[in-house]
């Protein structure tokens, strides 16, 4: 069974400086379930400077619905069938579904992602949108440091309902797939709906399968692995403008484009200044236009970016 869970009608509970290891099912769990009735709305609960080791089943910390229910300053670790923070539709609720905002936050995932016999290899933090159609809205990941997954870092699963209002904020995922080939430190599997702001993070890798899926970078959050000129000025005179202008596009590991990432031209070989703006940031496609650059002296040059 689960260590802790706070079941059917509970609100405004709180549990604090609890370890939970070895157990049954998920170490921590809020699921609103509706097997008896409910005296108060679930929701505005918190789980709190807790530690999740070592499941023998399922996950660190689980939300599967309510309003505004929170996990944060906790630590989770070794998570071998499952999650360390698990936010997830599956389960029935009737009609106390996530609303309001659902945070995870300030917390430590090490060595989780693990495999589960129903859902094959699960994130280290995974959003599960698989039963009810109104999906999840509202939710908040920030300041989580995701570390040594076995398997993905994030994972954004689908099946039925939209992933809408998310936001990652300041989530670190240096690095991915101990256990297991062929992972990712950003996912969204091709049946994901809906999408995800992501501003402020270090995240190692990323792809999305899903053409009904968007994550939305804000800021560089993707490490650039390789760059490209793909438009080349041709040759005009000493002090003019160079035209057409240069274009260099940003890849990440995966030959993804990366979007926001700062791109700097240098003067690679010849003689002279370059001028102009030097640095500029990728486009929706990856992209950084510089439409303003001259040289002082004539003659053949490189660029670097």
């Amino acid at each position: 069974a689960d260590g802790i869970n706070l079941c059917v009608g509970m609100q405004n509970n709180t549990v604090t400086n609890c370890t939970a290891r070895g157990t049954g099912d998920d170490c921590f769990a809020i699921w609103p379930a509706t097997y008896t009735g409910a005296t108060y709305t679930p929701g505005f609960n918190v789980i709190t400077h807790c530690t999740a080791q070592t499941p023998f089943l399922a996950n660190g910390g689980a939300i599967y619905g309510g309003v505004s229910n929170r996990i944060e300053d906790c630590q989770f670790q070794d998570m071998t069938y499952g999650c360390g923070i698990l936010i997830s539709t599956t389960f029935p609720v009737g009609g106390y579904t996530f609303s309001g905002t659902t945070v995870a936050q300030r917390c430590d995932l090490i060595r989780c992602g693990g495999y589960d016999p129903g859902y094959q290899w699960r994130a280290a933090l995974q959003l599960c949108l698989d039963t009810y159609s109104g999906g999840i809205s509202g939710v908040n990941l920030n300041n989580l440091n995701i570390t040594n997954s076995i398997s993905d870092g994030m994972s954004v699963i689908g099946g039925n309902g939209t992933l809408a209002n998310a936001v990652a904020a300041n989530v670190s995922i240096t690095n991915y797939g101990f256990g297991a080939s062929g992972r990712h430190g950003l996912w969204a599997r091709n049946d994901a709906v809906g999408s995800m702001t992501v501003s402020n993070s270090t995240i190692a890798e990323y792809r999305d399968d899903s053409s009904s899926f968007t994550f939305n970078f804000v800021t560089p959050s993707i490490p650039v692995q390789a760059m490209a000129f793909v438009q080349q000025p041709g040759n005009v005179l000493q002090g003019a403008t160079l035209t057409p202008e240069v274009q260099v596009q940003a890849f990440d590991i995966n030959s993804q484009v990366v979007t926001n990432a700062t791109i700097t031209l240098s003067l690679g070989s010849g003689t002279g200044t370059l001028a102009g703006t030097l640095t500029r940031s990728t486009d929706s496609g990856g992209i950084a236009h510089f439409n303003d650059l001259s040289l002082n002296q004539a003659g053949p040059k490189t660029l670097t970016a």
